[in-house]
């Protein structure tokens, strides 16, 4: 499983998993998730909840083409299955239950991205997922 926020470390995860999926013809989930905090209220406004939904539909629907382009992008020899997933709520949490959902047998995260998805000081989603995994997790740097 590659968690992505589309950034070219994501894109380094995924051609690592590629890789290694590539051994045993296994199958790569990729994973975007779209983080649930968007704010309603702001100090001088509020948006309604049907432009929160909006909005929220809106970014799922973006997300699922990025995450079906880069299929195409990375299938390559078409060896490997690459299965787009898009979900909502906290990363970590969100990575973790999916991991063990699809019974995914190694996670690949890129060492940054745009979130900093992984940032070796602490505190950060890809520690939070490397701590709580169910399998191994390994960090494509670089």
């Amino acid at each position: 499983m590659v968690p992505t926020d589309f950034s070219e470390h994501a894109d380094k995860a995924l051609k690592l998993a590629l890789d290694v999926a590539g051994s045993s013809k296994g199958r790569v989930y990729l994973l975007h998730v779209i983080d649930e905090s968007i704010q309603q209220c702001g100090v001088d406004y509020c948006l309604s909840g049907d432009v929160v939904r909006d909005i929220e539909s809106s970014l799922e629907r973006t997300a699922e083409s990025l995450l079906r382009e880069k299929a195409l992008k990375f299938s390559g020899s078409g060896d490997v299955e690459i299965v787009p997933v898009v979900k909502k709520g906290s990363s970590a949490d969100v990575i973790l239950d999916e991991q063990k959902e699809v019974k995914a047998d190694l996670i690949v995260l890129g060492s940054q991205g745009r979130s900093r998805l992984y940032h070796p000081l602490g505190g950060s989603v890809g520690e939070r997922v490397m701590r709580g995994a169910a399998c191994p997790v390994l960090v494509a740097g670089g």
